[in-house]
């Protein structure tokens, strides 16, 4: 999967990479993608806070003789409120977007639709020029020392 951070510091190079693959720019896709997700994380961690202000504010409203109903019920509303942030958090959409893009080429990968536009860099040993032998049909093809049915595994455990 790809970095976010890349992608924010470098979207030019990040879509001229993807141009090298023959895909559409999506950097600027993923940016609006990555601001809501942001934007999301900022607005829970405030919700967060105001949370634990109220956790703080009901002891001491209690202790003073005051009603705490009013910072209870705020308590709970902000609570439905996290829930609904995590649960919209937990969507990944931003997640999903940059694993459903193939990786990037290596710079000296020459550019090209298929391996056609490959170059061999070296070779080893000769081609084969005929095509290679069958197996030998029938007999057995396994450890032809052992008078197990078993395979050599099976066969030590049952040994003590």
């Amino acid at each position: 999967m790809h970095d976010i951070k890349f992608i924010r510091e470098n979207p030019e190079a990040f879509d001229a990479a993807l141009a090298r693959r023959g895909l559409p720019a999506q950097a600027q896709e993923l940016l609006v993608l990555d601001a809501k997700k942001r934007e999301r994380l900022t607005q829970l961690q405030a919700l967060q806070a105001r949370r634990n202000e109220i956790a703080k504010q009901i002891p001491e409203v209690k202790r003073a003789g005051g009603d705490a109903a009013p910072l209870l019920a705020e308590g709970n509303r902000i609570k439905e409120q996290i829930a609904a942030f995590e649960a919209a958090m937990e969507s990944g959409e931003i997640e999903d977007a940059l694993s459903r893009i193939p990786n990037l080429l290596a710079a000296d990968v020459p550019e090209g639709k298929d391996e056609s536009a490959n170059r061999e860099i070296r070779s080893w040993g000769k081609p084969p020029t005929t095509p290679p032998s069958p197996p030998p049909a029938g007999g057995d093809q396994g450890n032809a020392s052992s008078s197990s049915p078993l395979p050599l595994p099976l066969t030590l455990l049952q040994y003590p």
